[in-house]
């Protein structure tokens, strides 16, 4: 991944890009492969030419450094940010992209590239020059999703507008279910196999808590995303966590973009991660709030035995209590999953994703 690191492991920099494509066979033999490349392939002793030769994509801007391409109703756009923009050109195929997108009928528009916007890690911060330069653009022509990378972890923000200046959140009372109009909610998915050379594992945050614009965030697990295209044109975003070790992925983070949403249950930390030794215990206070700040009573449950709460009903206001005990787990990472069902009317259901390493 890193070759400027570990090129005592490859006679040059087309067999270390050869032995990438090797670990990649079994998922690019059926699946198509569209990349956007970034600071790796650009900046760290490798050239952004030899991965082009790889890769038949559209022709597009820049000699295929940026391209679009169309899937059904959904329009992709893959731009070149290994680090700031400053080719105004590059802008200007960017927004006139989307306009003939949008002239021919595509509900979704979906831009990807490498370095994130907003990223409060502190392996690699937030890019305010690409806020600057691609907010305006992205909130000018209502696209309602971005996906970026580069920080080894995940975080999602709420539905923003102006994220060149006050980065505001439209909305904070919805969750599961983001109104597509509202503004541009900004993911970050990272690592996806590589961990960082620079904290040597996944990137810590540096701000606790988060920062206003986060609504979920992550950095216990390997992580990559997955989008499901409806026939009512609505989008489900996936986000799955992988340990790395064989065992199955992890549904850490999903939410619908559509027309409108309904009520639902919200955790106020919806993703959390700890640190014990077998025989240390722990205990999560979780707040549930309702979308409509209705009181609701909702039944709770756990997917897994070593982390439970203290009661099976509770009603929004009062904190729930989830006790942790790893006693019976070996070393290694494990991850639970807790629901929050209203026992009455329609609301959406909360969920709190809890990651546990167990020290050796």
């Amino acid at each position: 991944a890193y070759y400027n690191t570990e090129k005592d492991r490859f006679p040059n920099l087309n067999a270390a890009i050869d032995a990438w494509f090797d670990q990649m066979q079994p998922i690019a033999s059926g699946v198509p492969m569209m990349p956007t490349y970034g600071n790796h392939e650009v900046l760290l002793e490798e050239n952004v030419d030899d991965w082009l030769a790889r890769f038949p994509t559209p022709t597009g801007y820049d000699d295929r450094h940026y391209y679009s391409f169309d899937i059904a109703n959904a329009h992709f756009i893959s731009i070149y940010a290994p680090q700031a923009i400053n080719d105004p050109n590059a802008l200007a195929w960017l927004e006139q992209d989307i306009i003939a997108a949008q002239a021919a009928g595509q509900k979704w528009i979906i831009p990807y590239f490498h370095v994130a916007p907003f990223a409060d890690g502190t392996n690699h911060s937030s890019s305010q020059s690409l806020r600057n330069t691609l907010g305006p653009i992205f909130e000018q022509y209502n696209v309602p999703l971005v996906i970026a990378s580069h920080d080894q972890a995940y975080e999602r923000t709420w539905p923003l507008t102006d994220a060149a200046n006050t980065a505001v959140p439209t909305t904070t009372a919805h969750r599961a279910c983001v109104p597509e109009t509202e503004g541009v909610t900004w993911v970050k998915v990272s690592p996806s196999g590589k961990l960082s050379n620079i904290s040597w594992g996944f990137s810590p945050f540096g701000t606790t808590p988060a920062p206003a614009w986060t609504s979920v965030r992550h950095n216990a697990l390997h992580h990559f995303l997955r989008l499901r295209f409806a026939s009512d044109e609505t989008l489900q975003v996936e986000l799955w966590g992988v340990v790395g070790d064989g065992s199955a992925p992890t549904l850490v983070d999903t939410f619908l973009l559509a027309d409108s949403c309904e009520d639902e249950l919200l955790v106020n930390e919806p993703v959390q991660s700890l640190k014990l030794f077998a025989d240390e215990t722990a205990s999560l206070a979780v707040d549930v709030t309702h979308s409509a700040s209705t009181a609701v009573s909702f039944a709770v449950a756990s997917s897994q035995p070593w982390l439970q709460p203290s009661t099976l009903l509770g009603t929004t206001g009062t904190p729930v209590s989830l006790d942790v005990d790893p006693s019976a787990l070996a070393p290694g990472t494990y991850t639970a999953v807790v629901t929050f069902t209203p026992t009455s009317g329609t609301a959406l259901a909360g969920r709190l994703v809890t990651t546990l390493v167990v020290r050796g």
